[in-house]
């Protein structure tokens, strides 16, 4: 066996676990590419008994769930403002069918499924901007307090 594709235990995965201790659901773990070992010891803390492995065709693109998550890419020497984040996002995912916006937190940038409806979309950009305003309001309301604390002090010494 010259080729990792070539062993048994190598494939294309649908991994599942009960959601329960009764396994009455499931919960639905992912596609993953890789030898069954690695893929059920990197998942082992999710799983409820067992993990159910189903060998799955390859395939280009996987079932996706709508959402949207901010992702945090570590890295050493690197620009971590908003806009620093957004572009290597970008770059990175550049050509992937997902949507790469900048996040309201510090060192991350946003990914959110590109199948979204316009009213999908409307809600999400719609809360980053929320996020983005609330941040804001606390900023300047720390330095709009720090600017009073000065002004108390100089009215001090003047007295």
């Amino acid at each position: 066996m010259n080729k990792k594709e070539d062993h048994p235990a190598f494939g294309y995965w649908k991994v599942h676990t009960e959601g329960d201790v009764e396994g009455r659901s499931i919960k639905n773990l992912g596609y993953h590419e890789g030898f069954l070992d690695e893929i059920a010891l990197n998942l082992a803390p999710k799983a409820t008994y067992a993990l159910t492995f189903e060998r799955i065709e390859r395939q280009n693109e996987y079932p996706r769930k709508r959402a949207k998550v901010n992702v945090i890419v570590r890295d050493t020497n690197v620009d971590m403002s908003r806009e620093a984040c957004f572009y290597r996002g970008s770059k990175l995912l550049e050509g992937r069918p997902v949507r790469v916006s900048e996040s309201s937190y510090y060192g991350t940038f946003l990914i959110q499924t590109d199948d979204m409806s316009p009213g999908e979309k409307l809600y999400y950009d719609l809360s980053s901007d929320i996020d983005r305003l609330n941040e804001e309001r606390v900023r300047l309301k720390n330095e709009i307090k720090r600017k009073l604390e000065i002004a108390d002090k100089l009215r001090q010494k003047i007295m």
